[in-house]
């Protein structure tokens, strides 16, 4: 089973300066486009990321655009959201690694009970566009690849929301398997 380590702290920090929606309420369309900038600011070890143990960062810089849609049908019932995201990823400075650009595909199919309380089946989609390389050097057969499905479980005001869900890997390719 090997070592056991952990870690903790604070992560990556992620900035979000641009922002755009639109907004359709008659017809229950909501489209947005993000982009988020994550800053290389979490607790990071060489040893950690050489032994493949738990790091807090990255330690490297990355750009995720995003795109999203929402579409709610008889009168909110039934909704559908779904992000489309591409991870554009920058050479790690230590280690002179540069893990491949990735884009993923992850949305709820839901269905409300209640005007707070929504269950639904949650599925992701992610594959890595390009191989890794390290050194300059790729790495041939290093894309991963995973597909998860399972329900889900929302509730929510006006104010704030909560997600549960349980989804296994059903694919996992170059990457571990588990669950979200």
């Amino acid at each position: 089973f090997g070592e056991r380590e952990r870690s903790s702290g604070i992560g990556d920090l992620v900035l979000s300066p641009g922002f755009l929606l639109y907004e359709n309420g008659n017809s229950g369309t909501y489209i947005s486009f993000m982009e988020n900038i994550s800053m290389p600011t979490g607790n990071w070890s060489e040893g950690r990321a050489l032994r493949g143990g738990p790091n807090l960062g990255l330690h490297y810089w990355y750009l995720q655009h995003q795109l999203a849609f929402a579409q709610t049908l008889m009168k909110g019932k039934i909704s559908l959201d779904m992000n489309i995201n591409y991870y554009q990823r920058f050479k790690e400075p230590r280690l002179d690694v540069r893990a491949g650009d990735s884009f993923e595909v992850e949305g709820i199919l839901g269905y409300g009970i209640t005007d707070k309380l929504r269950v639904g089946v949650y599925a992701d989609y992610w594959t890595d566009v390009r191989d890794t390389k390290i050194d300059g050097a790729k790495i041939d057969d290093s894309k991963r690849k995973f597909f998860g499905i399972g329900p889900s479980l929302s509730y929510g005001t006006d104010k704030w929301s909560v997600n549960f869900r349980f989804v296994p890997d059903v694919v996992s390719e170059n990457g571990p398997k588990g669950y979200q």
